[in-house]
């Protein structure tokens, strides 16, 4: 059996300190927390919804047709200026893995609808404003996730320590397993 040699651990290390600096970059650029600062975020809201019983969303937004990384990131700044235009000042906004996200406390699925339209609205704005003139233009698109769930509404919190919950999603699921 041959061993591999020690610098491929180095280069491992290297390229995830790569992807580290190009992610702060990222979000030094739009002003959004990095993935691990948000992950962070939606921990402590979670300990702070099993304490109080008070809900929070969990919004994942997801920008297509960006024909090219230039539109992508256009694209992805006039979401976050919207975000910070059209969010409360405790709302979360930030990377979740890859994709931007916010999480709304003290908010129900059926609240946080109000917010999307207008922010919708606001995101095409942005993008106009930053001359972008491509066809298709970017489309912005979301899934919304309530915590506690129904399911957890219905058995209380308490029920389900220690269970696993079967999730209709990775998104999900990790929101569930938040601890």
């Amino acid at each position: 059996m041959v061993a591999k040699p020690q610098t491929d651990s180095a280069l491992v290390r290297l390229y995830r300190l790569m992807a580290r600096v190009r992610e702060a970059e990222k979000a030094r650029a739009t002003g959004l927390l990095t993935s691990d600062a948000f992950e962070e975020q939606l921990t402590l809201e979670r300990a702070r919804t099993d304490r109080s019983g008070q809900p929070f969303v969990l919004i994942v937004f997801n920008i297509q047709f960006a024909q090219n990384d230039d539109l992508a990131q256009k694209a992805e700044q006039a979401l976050a200026s919207a975000l910070f235009e059209r969010t409360r000042m405790c709302d979360a906004k930030g990377y979740y893995g890859e994709q931007i996200a916010a999480i709304l406390p003290y908010t129900t699925k059926v609240n946080a609808t109000n917010i999307l339209e207008p922010l919708e609205f606001i995101f095409r704005r942005k993008l106009a404003e930053s001359n972008v003139e491509t066809v298709p233009a970017p489309k912005l698109s979301f899934v919304v996730y309530e915590y506690p769930d129904d399911e957890r509404k219905q058995l209380g919190t308490r029920a389900l320590r220690g269970k696993e919950s079967a999730p209709a999603s990775p998104i999900k699921m990790r929101l569930h397993n938040v601890s």
